[in-house]
């Protein structure tokens, strides 16, 4: 995949293969809430302060940072650290435990939501950074470290277009949703289609009326609703959905927690791709 990059009126977005590190991009207009930033590489072992960092940096001086993501191996300290920095002085630090592996491939998700840098890595849980200063005054993003980067993105999600699934949901195979319902959110759908159109699973999230309802449709005819269960999502809040696919039935979790299973309507196999729709933010799909 080549290089791109593109910015008219401060609307940016780029996306890289392979850049070096130390990798530094200007962001003239700031970064926007609604896009969102992927990062695929892999820490490189080195010694005993081994780490690497992202930051959005709202200054050309290196004094100013809205966002500091620091991943550590240290041999005494085995976290990931967050913070802001203002005239030099870095602020109140917030810490999480650092799941990454060395010489591991990983993915790194970054959403710009109306409230915070929501981040999260690989099948991570979703954390929300709260601003403390906004990110349309970023001038520049800095990966630096330990780190080789495979594959860098920044821009709105393309959350409308069909997701392939190579091979089917054979049992076995994991669906992994992220996003963030807007502050006026009404409904968002995740769909499982096959070549034709049939749904396999349909998974309609309704605010209105606090329910999550599941479904499936084959030849123009939805079939037996299913609303049963707690309503897990808010407005502004990010969240995960994960679908795995069992020998009889999709069991679907919200934020590492089960929230229902689902029988095979349909053959899983003939699932061929998935659809996220509706009132959401930085949206991420990967199939497993």
């Amino acid at each position: 995949m080549g290089n791109q990059n593109s910015s008219s009126g401060g609307d940016l977005s780029f996306e890289m293969s392979g850049p070096p590190t130390p990798f530094h991009i200007p962001t003239p207009g700031g970064l926007q809430v609604g896009k969102v930033m992927f990062i695929e590489g892999q820490a490189i072992p080195h010694g005993n302060k081994d780490h690497f960092s992202v930051t959005f940096f709202s200054d050309e001086k290196g004094e100013e940072a809205a966002f500091h993501y620091d991943v550590r191996f240290w041999k005494d300290e085995q976290s990931i650290v967050m913070n802001s920095q203002h005239n030099g002085k870095w602020q109140k630090e917030e810490r999480i435990q650092n799941t990454f592996e060395k010489n591991r491939p990983f993915r790194i998700d970054v959403q710009i939501t109306s409230d915070a840098f929501v981040i999260s890595h690989d099948n991570g849980l979703p954390y929300a950074f709260n601003y403390r200063s906004k990110p349309n005054a970023i001038t520049k993003i800095a990966i630096d470290g330990n780190v080789q980067i495979k594959h860098i993105y920044y821009g709105y999600p393309s959350h409308s277009k069909p997701k392939a699934i190579e091979g089917g949901m054979q049992p076995g195979r994991q669906i992994v949703v992220k996003g963030t319902p807007l502050g006026n959110a009404e409904r968002f759908t995740v769909d499982l289609k096959d070549a034709s159109g049939n749904v396999a699973l349909h998974i309609s999230t309704r605010f209105s009326e606090g329910a999550v309802v599941r479904n499936s449709m084959s030849a123009n005819q939805w079939a037996a609703e299913d609303r049963g269960g707690s309503f897990p999502f808010a407005k502004n809040q990010p969240f995960q959905l994960q679908i795995l696919c069992d020998p009889n039935v999709y069991k679907i979790a919200v934020n590492g927690q089960h929230f229902a299973d689902f029988p095979h309507r349909m053959d899983s196999g003939s699932v061929q791709s998935v659809t996220v729709l509706g009132d959401l933010s930085g949206v991420d799909v990967q199939v497993f």
